[in-house]
């Protein structure tokens, strides 16, 4: 059976990175830039850009190279912020005068935290590729992908100033992020060995099962299901959408 439940837990992972990763920043930046609605809005500039630029390289290196070969790319590319992974203000942080401050934030921004976020931000699209790429019609539901994903941001955004930010000081939740950030690129190469043993370029047919005949259970080819009539599988239940 094809390992679809690392790639869950890849999104839920790469979720609470995520989330959790922006209130640490703002309080690294909060001292000497303080809160005022630039930086505010400056802060979230940079954050939408990343993960746009996030999602864009995901949809485009996986329409390129489909998702056997594209696991590789992804391993690559989530090993890479380990090499300089230091969420930690670098010396000389207040702008010189002259610069923008937004300009100064933004490029601050990039180097404390660019890297590892934009590699968080392609694991949401790619996940979801990779799950379909490995899901054997009838057997595998997508649901728990996107409840693992909203569960994983839900649980970033609530722990940070309830459990986080009131039991460690800024160095201890630099390294627990990072050691976190270490675990979700063990869990990505654990999904892409298993993108890479059984994942399908094509998601529109059917895992073969077996020697190759058809999944017991399921509707032939042509034939139609009550409740989907495009795949030929029955409409979720309310246990499903729960």
């Amino acid at each position: 059976r094809p390992m679809s439940w690392l790639v869950v837990a890849t999104a839920f992972v790469s979720a609470a990175l995520a989330f959790a990763v922006e209130p640490l920043v703002a309080k690294l930046l909060l001292p000497t830039f303080g809160g005022s609605a630039a930086v505010w809005t400056t802060s979230l500039v940079f954050f939408q850009a990343a993960l746009l630029a996030g999602y864009a390289w995901a949809h485009l290196t996986l329409r390129w190279l489909g998702v056997r070969r594209h696991a590789v790319v992804q391993v690559v590319l989530a090993a890479l912020p380990l090499v300089v992974l230091a969420v930690a203000l670098p010396g000389g942080t207040a702008p010189p005068a002259g610069i923008p401050t937004a300009l100064w934030l933004f490029g601050l921004l990039a180097i404390i935290v660019g890297l590892p976020f934009v590699v968080l931000s392609t694991s949401g699209p790619t996940m979801q590729r990779w799950f379909a790429s490995l899901a054997v019609r009838g057997r595998t539901q997508p649901y728990r992908l996107y409840a693992a994903s909203n569960a994983g941001s839900l649980l970033g955004l609530l722990a940070y100033p309830v459990l986080i930010e009131p039991n460690l000081d800024l160095a201890e939740q630099a390294r627990w992020w990072s050691l976190g950030f270490a675990a979700f690129v063990v869990l990505t190469v654990g999904a892409a060995i298993a993108v890479r043993r059984s994942g399908r370029d094509d998601t529109s047919a059917p895992a073969p099962a077996g020697d190759g005949g058809p999944v017991p259970g399921e509707p032939a080819p042509g034939d139609s299901a009550p409740g989907d009539q495009a795949s030929g599988e029955p409409a979720p239940g309310a246990r499903s959408r729960l």
